[in-house]
C-alpha cells in the first residue's frame, strides 16, 4: 500500500541542512569516457539531424539538461523526464540499511540506481522502483542510441538539472517540492545515525539535505542518451 503523501517540505524541516556543491561533479575518473574522436550524435530537432542542446525537448520527450562536449562519460546527453512519465512521490526505501550509493556524481545516477532497486527489492514503493520506468516500443523507435529505462539521478545531476533547465523542467517556484537523489549519506563515525537517510534537493534553492529513506518526497527519472 502506498505511503500516504506528505505537502511539500520548507528546507528548514528537514533533517540538517547540509551544503553540497556541484563542483564534485567534474571531479568524476574519466574510466568511462568516450574515445577523444568521439563526435555528439545529431539526434534532436525536427528531422533529427542535429545536436541536442540543453533545454530542448530529447528524443525521450524530456528535457536535456546535461550535454558532454568533452567526452568524459559514456553518453552524449542526459535529459530530465516529462510530466507524464514523472511518478508520483514515494518513500526512497523502507529498509534504513546503508547499499553503497555514496558518490553522488555525475555518471552514477544509472549505476546506483540499478544498486538501490537491488537492494530495495521487495519494497515496491520505493523511489527508484517508481523511476525504472521502461520506453514502450514506439518511444525505443524514436529514440535511438537511448537507455531503456529512466533513473533516479545521483545529487549532482539532479543539480544539474536546476542549474540547467530548472524553468524549463516546470519546477513550481511556489510549492518548492523536494526531490529524491538515488545518493545516500555516507554515515561517519561522529554521526553513524545518517546510515538511514539519502541526500535530497529542495527545487526553489538547489539545496540539499539528509532526509530519512522512509519519508515521502517527489521523484523526477532521468536518461542518458547517445552512447
Amino acid at each position: 500500500m502506498r505511503n500516504k503523501i506528505l505537502k511539500p517540505l520548507a528546507i528548514a524541516s528537514l533533517l540538517a541542512v547540509v551544503p553540497l556543491t556541484i563542483s564534485s561533479a567534474y571531479a568524476v575518473s574519466k574510466v568511462n569516457s568516450r574515445p577523444s574522436a568521439f563526435k555528439l550524435l545529431n539526434i534532436c530537432g525536427t528531422a533529427k539531424n542535429l545536436p541536442c542542446k540543453v533545454g530542448e525537448i530529447g528524443p525521450g520527450g524530456g528535457i536535456i539538461f546535461y550535454v558532454d562536449n568533452q567526452s568524459q562519460y559514456p553518453f552524449g546527453y542526459l535529459e530530465a523526464a516529462p510530466s507524464n512519465l514523472r511518478p508520483l512521490a514515494s518513500n526512497w526505501c523502507k529498509f534504513s540499511n546503508l547499499i553503497g550509493t555514496t558518490s553522488g556524481v555525475l555518471n552514477t545516477g544509472k549505476v546506483d540506481s540499478a544498486l538501490v532497486l537491488q537492494g530495495c527489492l521487495s519494497d515496491v514503493s520505493s523511489a527508484t522502483s517508481l523511476a525504472t520506468i521502461p520506453f514502450t516500443a514506439a518511444q525505443l523507435a524514436s529514440a535511438p542510441n537511448s537507455s531503456a529505462t529512466w533513473y533516479l539521478p545521483s545529487i549532482s545531476e539532479l543539480q544539474l538539472i536546476k542549474i540547467n533547465a530548472a524553468v524549463q523542467v516546470g519546477w513550481k517556484k511556489s510549492a518548492a517540492p523536494i526531490y529524491w537523489s538515488s545518493t545516500e549519506v555516507a554515515p561517519t563515525l561522529a554521526d553513524p545515525s545518517l546510515a538511514p537517510t539519502a541526500w535530497a534537493m529542495n527545487s526553489l534553492d538547489g539545496s540539499t539535505s539528509p532526509v530519512l529513506k522512509t519519508d515521502i518526497l517527489e521523484i523526477l527519472p532521468i536518461r542518458s542518451f547517445g552512447d
